[in-house]
């Protein structure tokens, strides 16, 4: 709908994605790892640069009437707070380099 992951080249250097989810009851048992692990054997195998890709940072409704999103987001680059999804991205290789606030997304 007009936002960043519509305008990728099919063709190009890097593999565009979205964030992966697993349903809460299949949480814990190793999945969400496996898929990461299978988008960057696919980059590997197609010897492509890397992955751009968005996530979400779902453990921000927990505190979203005491902070930003972009105090959260902070908060999670300088290692004070733990997002469910993000920092798990992190810990796999996945390096943030921005958060986009909710006006940049149409609904």
């Amino acid at each position: 709908q007009g936002g960043w992951l519509t305008a990728h080249d099919p063709e190009g250097e890097w593999l565009y994605g979205a964030d992966i989810g697993v349903l809460p009851e299949y949480r814990g048992r190793g999945l969400a790892t496996a898929l990461y692990a299978a988008r960057q054997e696919l980059v590997w195998r197609q010897r492509l640069k890397g992955q751009v890709t968005a996530g979400m940072i779902p453990g921000y409704g927990a505190v979203k009437d005491r902070m930003s999103a972009d105090e959260y987001y902070r908060a999670i680059m300088d290692g004070r707070m733990k997002d469910p999804t993000l920092s798990m991205q992190m810990r796999v290789g996945f390096e943030p380099h921005q958060g986009l606030p909710r006006s940049s997304f149409s609904r």
